[in-house]
């Protein structure tokens, strides 16, 4: 049995889908008996625990990352950080979960790096060899599944759920514009929103401000159609986890969207920026329920195939293969 010592170099440890995803390969790594440890940099003075077990540590230069087997960069100006490091750090691997180009113009160049790249959806892998000319690995993301799922096919309230950022491309005013248009058409239908520092919300739409992840979860649990309008995304994990608690999913065409939903077959996707296209498949659930029931059954069954173990399996044998190769 390979067990490999890792090191992933993180940005910040600030929540995000990204470092989520960090995090949970970290723990389920040093579960399955590896020694991997997150390095974040120490002007952060966070930490993160897991039950008793700390798998962080701060730092300030290369000085103060240890040998291992594997070193991975986990972002664009994390990447420049392991193409310094000394060979005793391992192999070094650049994890993308996002073209961060979004982000920042100067992460253009780290995709030319010469590191081992490993992307979680076709979409990143199709964009950096067109761009780049290179061929990443894929490892898709998975989630967490839950244990059972039930929703009263009866008459109740019908629930609307959407995510809230700040951040202008993650697609909110649009969402915005389009809730405000359904519910004109359909004012008995409750609307939600989930996210940091949520502020500027319109009075009929319930927010919740600052949940954590059980919570986010309760939230998909008792909704009935979660809405996602996002304009890009390098995978997009909130429609997934939506599917797996049984929502029907109003989702834009970005990320690994194409490859959860079929190409649309499990959840209605529009383009990004279509607000028309999101209040015509808002509307068509809405007063269809037998299609909204429809979409909330196969969704959790297909979305039972992207479980988080495999994922973290496939991972893990793909940083096993740089060891042993």
């Amino acid at each position: 049995m390979l067990y490999l010592k890792c090191n992933f170099l993180l940005p910040t440890l600030n929540p995000s889908g990204g470092v989520k995803v960090v995090k949970d390969y970290t723990k389920w790594l040093n579960d399955e008996g590896h020694d991997c440890l997150i390095y974040y940099p120490l002007v952060e003075k966070m930490k993160h625990w897991y039950g008793n077990e700390d798998y962080t540590s701060a730092y300030i230069s290369h000085r103060g990352i240890r040998d291992a087997d594997v070193t991975l960069a986990t972002s664009w100006d994390t990447a420049r950080k392991v193409m310094d490091l000394p060979e005793v750090c391992g192999e070094k691997v650049y994890f993308i979960q996002h073209y961060e180009k979004v982000f920042d113009d100067r992460a253009v160049k780290t995709y030319d790096y010469p590191l081992f790249q490993i992307v979680v959806s076709h979409w990143l892998f199709n964009t950096i060899y067109t761009l780049h000319n290179k061929t990443p690995y894929i490892v898709e993301n998975g989630i967490k599944l839950p244990s059972g799922v039930y929703k009263d096919a009866g008459k109740h309230t019908l629930k609307v759920l959407m995510p809230w950022r700040q951040e202008e491309w993650k697609g909110t005013d649009f969402g915005v514009a389009a809730i405000e248009e359904v519910h004109s058409k359909h004012p008995d239908v409750e609307f939600h929103v989930f996210g940091w520092n949520v502020k500027g919300v319109p009075r009929f739409i319930h927010a919740h401000n600052n949940p954590t992840d059980k919570e986010v979860h309760g939230l998909m649990y008792n909704a009935d159609i979660f809405l996602n309008p996002t304009t890009i995304e390098g995978f997009g994990l909130p429609s997934l986890e939506a599917m797996a608690r049984m929502c029907a999913v109003v989702t834009t065409n970005v990320g690994a969207v194409p490859e959860y939903t079929e190409g649309g077959l499990y959840a209605c996707v529009v383009e990004p920026y279509d607000v028309k296209g999101m209040v015509r498949e808002l509307n068509s659930l809405i007063e269809n329920p037998s299609v909204m029931r429809g979409y909330q059954t196969v969704g959790y069954e297909v979305s039972k195939r992207w479980s988080f173990d495999l994922a973290a399996k496939r991972f893990e044998s793909c940083l096993k293969s740089l060891v042993q190769s």
